[in-house]
């Protein structure tokens, strides 16, 4: 499971979050999939901003949170 260490996996240089070319540095909060990859294992870990666009545009689902470590 992904624990709160993990950073956000967001590379949409018209994301929101304001991060352009440079990827967003900040903490990954959820997990997202895209429901358009036939895999259905294909998972991004994402901060609260980023994650909201990519829900928003349609093509991706929510798959959970991230959980703290034990």
């Amino acid at each position: 499971m992904l624990t709160n260490a993990i950073g956000c996996e967001c590379s949409d240089p018209t994301c929101p979050g304001g991060h352009l070319d440079q990827g967003c540095t900040m903490r990954a909060t959820h997990v997202i999939r895209r429901i358009d990859m036939d895999d259905g294992e294909t998972r991004f870990a994402m901060c609260y901003t980023c994650a909201n666009d990519a829900l928003d545009s349609g093509i991706f689902a929510l798959v959970g949170g991230i959980t703290k470590p034990a």
